[in-house]
Order: structure tokens, then sequence, then C-alpha cells
């Protein structure tokens, strides 16, 4: 069942404390707050996560469970690009949830 839900969505950043994973990290931390996605963002070490998802080179990026990049930086445009669907679902539930607020208002 889908349901509206503010942190529908989780995005998974793979890596250690490299120089690279920290730097795709940063990529991502920086779209998701461009774009006030409302999103649960881990950062994940761990090696049983990486291997459950087939990630053998880090760093790596994951939404909703899909592995999306794997062993290589990606540049703020294509995390944007990734992201284009989440930031505007989360435009969508923004404005859907700013209407109610006016109709609770008007009543």
């Amino acid at each position: 069942m889908n349901t509206l839900s503010p942190l529908r969505h989780t995005i998974e950043v793979f890596g250690t404390a490299s120089p690279r994973s920290r730097r795709t990290l940063q990529r991502v931390e920086r779209v998701v707050r461009e774009n006030q996605l409302h999103v649960r963002l881990e950062n994940v070490e761990t090696l049983p996560r990486m291997l459950e998802l087939g990630i053998h080179a880090t760093p790596a990026i994951a939404i909703d469970g899909d592995v999306v990049v794997t062993g290589r930086v990606p540049a703020v445009d294509e995390v944007r690009a990734l992201l284009r669907s989440i930031t505007r679902e989360s435009q969508h539930l923004i404005a859907y949830l700013s209407l109610l607020g006016a109709l609770a208002g008007a009543t």
C-alpha cells in the first residue's frame, strides 16, 4: 500500500571513512537539503548490508534498496538527476499538506 509519509524513501550512502565516501555523502546531503526532500538518509559502513545489495566497491548509493551508483563519486548533477522523482514527489507532498492546512483554517 502506497501511503503519504514524510519519510517514504530511503537513500543509503555506502562507504568507509575515505575522502571519496565522505564526498559522496556530502553531495547527496547537499541535494537533499537544496530540494528539501523528506527522506531517510543513511550512511552505511557495515559490510553485511553492502553484501546484501551486491555492492563490492565504494562509494555507492542505493535508493529504496536499488543500487544506482557504485565504485565512484557521482557529480552533483548526477545526484540531482537520480533524486529527481523524489524531488517531484516531495514538492507534491508539500503542496498537498499546504492545501490541507489552508482548508483546515477555512473551516
